[in-house]
């Protein structure tokens, strides 16, 4: 079976979509939900020369510099982009998007201080903010991480303002239901193991139990979010 990585379906449907003109794979159509695994939420984290130290700081520092601070993204369109419009919706700022091609020039850029700010998973985050060559401000999940239990999370701030990647489960469209529960049960069982806490959580990552039912719900309730954001933000078909 495929993994979805990311945002999954949602992020597929409505940021892929209108990333690309021709895309012939709809995944609401070609696949088949089978179960969640892993979330993980994004790391607003900023270069040292910004002289701000929590949210509120760095919204008040922005507010009084509007244009002039810059956030980095993995692409146009894509979720680390849309988590930045979201948060600059809310806190009502003017920040400018800078897209890059991958996650490793984008955080080369943000070290170098070439941009200002950036939300990204707590795998390529963490070591940085560690070493103190960058500064953790929030998290975007719906609660605070495991991984940094001190740092605030967005929705503290803005409610609802929840954003994270995740990782689950899919297979071809017409799946048996029998191999769908037999496919949940083992990843289910796997998820629970002590095993896999101690591996993943380290990263920042976090199990996401779940049935086939649970997994449709999230889908369903984050394409119309997304796809307003994509809406909102401008994008259009490459």
């Amino acid at each position: 079976m495929p993994l979805l990585s990311a945002v999954g379906i949602s992020g597929l449907q409505a940021g892929e979509d209108v990333k690309m003109k021709n895309l012939r794979t709809d995944p609401m159509r070609d696949l088949t939900p089978v179960t969640t695994m892993f979330s993980t939420p994004f790391y607003l984290v900023v270069n040292n020369s910004i002289p701000v130290k929590t949210v509120q700081e760095l919204i008040d520092y922005a507010k009084a510099r509007p244009g002039k601070l810059t956030y980095a993204s993995l692409g146009r369109g894509g979720t680390h982009h849309l988590t930045g419009e979201m948060f600059r919706q809310r806190a009502g700022i003017d920040i400018l998007h800078v897209p890059y091609k991958g996650s490793a020039p984008a955080m080369n850029d943000l070290l170098g201080g070439q941009v200002d700010m950036m939300f990204e998973g707590g795998a390529s985050t963490f070591p940085y903010v560690q070493s103190g060559r960058l500064r953790a401000l929030a998290s975007t999940g719906p609660k605070r991480t495991h991984a940094m239990p001190d740092l605030p999370a967005l929705t503290e701030f803005f409610p609802g303002l929840v954003m994270s990647a995740w990782i689950a489960l899919v297979g071809p469209r017409g799946l048996p239901q029998d191999v769908i529960d037999t496919l949940t049960g083992a990843v289910q069982a796997m998820l629970k193991l002590p095993s896999t806490e101690e591996k993943f959580g380290p990263l920042g990552v976090e199990t996401m139990p779940g049935t086939q039912a649970d997994f449709l719900k999230l889908i369903q309730s984050e394409i119309p979010v997304l796809t307003k954001l994509v809406q909102d933000a401008g994008v259009e078909p490459q």
